[in-house]
């Protein structure tokens, strides 16, 4: 708690950069592995490395020995939005609502990181701040549309790497993605 409070008042009064340097000083290595941008992650990362040193659960650099392949599922964007917002009033007749404010009365503050997660903060801003829970609604639609391009950036389509099939498409993708693997096994040479 003490190299928190430390580290959130580096971010706060030194800005991102005073952290990556310090994370860079402490594990360069784990520098390479944590997402820079995100606040809550690099002071996590300097946490570890200061109390444990360099991660030894880490995967090291190695150039690899075997080839290995990549299937990512992708579908049209408005599609899966579609797909996510039904999810979203499938999660809020499940009992959401009651999830979140059940967690608000056993005392988990909105602000936490566990309640970071997308829809947690917006129902909370409902129960406790009296915000329109259609708009708490629609914040959590639009959080999750915001997180699927977030993904959709990080796994590019361009990506040589990274063999994509539609799931709407099921026995087609099947189809391609056993074709496919039976093609690389086949790559393998014989012992």
């Amino acid at each position: 708690p003490v190299l928190r409070r430390e580290l959130d008042d580096i971010l706060e009064s030194q800005g991102i950069d005073s952290l990556l340097s310090r994370l860079r000083s402490l594990d360069p290595d784990a520098l390479e592995r944590v997402d820079a941008a995100n606040p809550r992650r690099l002071i996590r990362a300097i946490e570890v490395a200061q109390s444990h040193g360099p991660d030894p659960n880490a995967p090291r650099r190695l150039d690899p020995w075997f080839e290995f392949s990549v299937i990512g599922l992708g579908m049209e964007r408005a599609a899966l939005y579609e797909r996510a917002d039904d999810r979203v009033d499938r999660m809020m007749d499940a009992g959401f609502l009651d999830e979140v404010r059940r967690l608000l009365a056993m005392g988990y503050g909105p602000d936490l990181p566990s309640m970071s997660g997308i829809g947690y903060h917006e129902l909370a801003d409902h129960l406790l701040n009296g915000a329109d829970i259609s708009d708490a609604v629609q914040r959590t639609k639009f959080r999750t549309h915001r997180y699927i391009r977030r993904q959709s950036n990080w796994f590019r389509h361009d990506d040589p790497r990274i063999r994509w099939f539609d799931p709407t498409q099921l026995d087609s993708a099947l189809e391609h993605a056993a074709k496919w693997i039976g093609e690389a096994i086949r790559r393998i040479p014989s012992p």
